[in-house]
């Protein structure tokens, strides 16, 4: 008589197990369908299109002169050059501000005419920053015994990879700034050997101080940054 009670009673305790399984498996497919069928989250546009100015120039040169100066302006802050030509320039630099992090720049400049002749040019420039992470994995040592399989040893080893874990496009009008500025510093630079076009030195006593003046005064005009100590080196420099 207990055993048939055991019976009924086990018999009883797997359609209760059987109908509980059975409805927390329909659960479970309700919650995962619904999961997927939610809307995916909209981020908010990133780009305006203004009209800032804060990513391109306007320079009194053609653009293989502008080109020429960017590279030697990324070339003086330690960056490695990976293309160079009349219109397109690029370089890259790398940091690490913290031990198991990375930083790289890459920095692309576009040189486009802005006149029929080419004389001024546009200069556009973007700064592109990827930021990467130290990982690190452990992998166990397994072992295979015959007919045993694999069988897994406490021995361990870890790999460190970096991996990349932002990419950000700078907008910073300051670093902007600065940037360009060392671009135009070497293309007065470029122009020093020309002396804007006057006779070589064996000549230059021919034009008297007014016009070292006025030749002096054109490249403040043009190019507004040059220090009192500056200008006068210029100057020695015409003078020989």
């Amino acid at each position: 008589m207990l055993l048939g009670v055991d019976r009924k009673s086990k018999a009883f305790a797997n359609t209760v197990f059987k109908r509980l399984a059975a409805a927390v498996g329909t659960s479970m497919v309700g919650l995962l369908l619904s999961a997927c069928a939610m809307p995916p989250t909209k981020l908010p546009s990133q780009e305006n299109f203004g009209s800032v100015a804060t990513y391109s120039r306007l320079f009194d040169a053609t653009p293989a002169q502008t080109c020429e100066a960017a590279r030697r302006a990324l070339l003086s802050q330690g960056y490695l050059i990976g293309t160079a030509s009349a219109d397109l320039v690029e370089g890259r630099k790398s940091f690490q501000p913290e031990a198991e992090s990375h930083l790289q720049m890459e920095i692309r400049v576009v040189c486009a005419p802005d006149t029929p002749d080419g004389s001024v040019s546009l200069g556009f420039v973007t700064a592109l920053q990827d930021r990467y992470a130290l990982k690190k994995s452990n992998n166990s040592a397994s072992l295979g015994v015959g007919v045993l399989g694999s069988v897994s040893l406490p021995f361990t080893s870890s790999s460190d990879a970096m991996v990349k874990i932002a990419s950000e496009t700078i907008s910073s009008e300051s670093f902007y700034d600065r940037f360009f500025d060392l671009v135009r510093r070497y293309l007065v630079l470029s122009e020093m050997p020309r002396v804007g076009g006057l006779p070589g030195r064996q000549s230059i006593g021919e034009f008297d101080d007014q016009r070292l003046l006025e030749y002096s005064g054109n490249l403040l005009g043009k190019h507004g940054f040059f220090s009192a100590g500056r200008l006068a080196k210029i100057l020695a420099a015409m003078n020989g």
